[in-house]
């Protein structure tokens, strides 16, 4: 599985209507890297940084506890970045389909989803095309981070230090007469911050005649997991995804709501499985 599992906002029609656009960006520091991914938040607005591309500033703000004064600046592309040419893509869309519908959101001539029981197509009721090519791409963005590196929505910065922090600023290379405000993102890093990803809470199973129900917490930790992976074994060695679509939460929780995730097995009497998520 990727070494990054990041959360990014399931948009909604009342963000996309915001009156200025911005790029939201997120990081996850490693012990010798910081892994950064963002996007524009409108429809509109992301479309046109897609064609201009990002700047991504890194700022050193202290090093072993002492501030940096000034502050010490870099880029760390030396040219906006942008969605990789199609051909790049051909070999990894061959491998992971949420890579294929990102390219087609970002180079398909027309854009239609037509898939009989996906869960992307159940939950996303979009009739604009540029929205239904923002929102797809966006969620299939979540599902592989090399594809979000094509699409230019990502950057793996291994030049950071141990002891230092760092202030990640994204912008877009809007060139002046392109009227379209787009607010710069930034996010806060640090070799430093590393911890190991938590495990899923709470998984339970119900079983009952020929069937299993499967049950873990999700609202803990959708700071940190969008959505979940089922797997099974039995020998508790080999295991197998169950869910071709990824498990997710459509719905915008209360903070106070304790919402749970379900999964629902079909297995034979007096066997045993093993289940982990």
């Amino acid at each position: 599985m990727k070494k990054l599992v990041i959360l990014f906002l399931l948009l909604t029609p009342s963000l996309w209507a915001q009156d200025t656009a911005s790029v939201k960006i997120i990081a996850r520091s490693l012990p010798n890297e910081v892994l950064l991914r963002w996007a524009v938040d409108q429809p509109l607005a992301w479309k046109k940084a897609n064609e201009f591309g990002f700047w991504i500033e890194r700022a050193t703000i202290s090093r072993n506890g002492e501030a940096v004064v000034p502050i010490e600046r870099k880029q760390l592309v030396s040219q906006p970045l942008r969605p990789k040419p199609l051909e790049a893509w051909k070999t990894l869309a061959l491998e992971d389909q949420n890579v294929a519908i990102l390219a087609q959101a970002l180079y398909g001539d027309t854009f239609e989803i037509n898939a009989p029981g996906n869960q992307l197509g159940n939950i996303f009721a979009v009739n604009d095309e540029l929205e239904q090519r923002f929102t797809f791409a966006l969620v299939a963005a979540e599902q592989n981070y090399e594809a979000s590196k094509l699409a230019g929505w990502a950057i793996e910065d291994n030049s950071v230090v141990a002891g230092e922090k760092y202030l990640y600023s994204v912008s877009v290379a809007l060139p002046e007469h392109i009227d379209i405000p787009i607010k710069n993102g930034t996010v806060y890093a640090s070799t430093d911050l590393y911890e190991a990803l938590p495990k899923p809470i709470g998984l339970t199973g119900v079983f009952t005649d020929q069937k299993v129900t499967l049950s873990w917490n999700f609202n803990l930790l959708q700071h940190v997991y969008t959505n979940y992976i089922v797997e099974r074994s039995s020998d508790n060695v080999s295991f197998e995804r169950l869910n071709g679509a990824p498990i997710f939460n459509a719905q915008q929780p209360k903070e106070s709501t304790e919402i749970s995730m379900f999964y629902m097995d079909s297995i034979a009497n007096n066997t045993t499985f093993y289940y982990r998520v």
